[in-house]
């Protein structure tokens, strides 16, 4: 037997909640719009990806979007617009979309969770839609990292791009905020800000982050410091190098290496402060 029908034997039935229902319709794409406040730029990736898909477009592998009305008798694309731009490609004028009626911030958070465990999508990117959500972890990251005087991306623009002063490891703070480590946070991030290495764009990169604001966390005391000359007289991105080659002679991973150092760094200063 090679067909069988929907079996949900064996499941716990579920209550759907009170919510609009959608409906199926031909969408022109004159009428698409992107808003630009969760969905993302266009990159050179996502030029490539469109034109794969338009010079492929084949109705028998075709999605629908996910669209919502909209100002003006527009329809805001949630999910799918690299479908439509590549559809556009093709002279196609209509496409096959469900519309549901949303506020744009249920359209930020549909697109953040349609997209949340897609490989394409980089965690500037998810960060930025959750902050249009209103999601509380992306509010928290915000007022966090702003708090030092910085600011976190909500795009990972090139190399050439970046400034002082930027983040773009989300996941670390997100994964340290939601731990309760916000002030470790700010204040790792603004002892930065404020050394004399605080100009360089990568004082503000991964590596670096990964290991000083975890250091910091160990430890609530270690808040009190002079936290500032201490990082100008650590050089991570040094360490991190050294121990890489300690790594491959004792299998101990080089960050753990660097983070033992730096915290031991900070414990002796908080003993000579005390």
């Amino acid at each position: 037997m090679t067909v069988e029908a929907i079996n949900i034997a064996g499941f716990k039935p579920a209550t759907l909640a009170d919510q609009p229902q959608p409906m199926l319709i031909w969408a022109d794409l004159a009428d698409l719009v992107i808003d630009r406040r969760y969905q993302r730029s266009i990159t050179a990736k996502g030029r490539s990806a469109i034109q794969r898909i338009a010079n492929g477009f084949d109705w028998r592998k075709y999605q629908p979007i996910l669209v919502a009305p909209t100002d003006g008798g527009k329809l805001a694309v949630v999910d799918g617009q690299h479908r439509a731009h590549a559809a556009a490609l093709c002279g196609i004028e209509k496409l096959p979309a469900m519309t549901v009626p949303m506020t744009p911030t249920e359209q930020a958070a549909g697109f953040a969770a349609i997209n949340s465990d897609r490989i394409s999508m980089d965690a500037p990117t998810i960060y930025r839609a959750e902050l249009a959500a209103g999601t509380q972890w992306a509010v928290d990251c915000k007022a966090a990292v702003e708090a030092a005087g910085c600011g976190l991306g909500t795009s990972r623009p090139a190399q050439a791009s970046k400034r002082p002063g930027m983040v773009y490891a989300v996941n670390l703070i997100r994964k340290m905020v939601q731990n309760g480590e916000s002030d470790a946070v700010t204040g790792g991030l603004r002892a930065i800000r404020e050394s004399e290495s605080g100009d360089h764009i990568e004082s503000y990169g991964g590596p670096v982050l990964s290991v000083w604001l975890p250091a910091l966390a160990m430890n609530q005391r270690f808040l009190v410091l002079d936290l500032a000359s201490i990082f100008d007289g650590l050089d991570i991105l040094t360490m991190m190098d050294e121990a890489r080659v300690t790594s491959r002679q004792t299998g101990t991973p080089a960050k753990a290496i660097v983070l033992g150092k730096v915290v031991a760094e900070l414990t002796e200063r908080k003993a000579v402060a005390s």
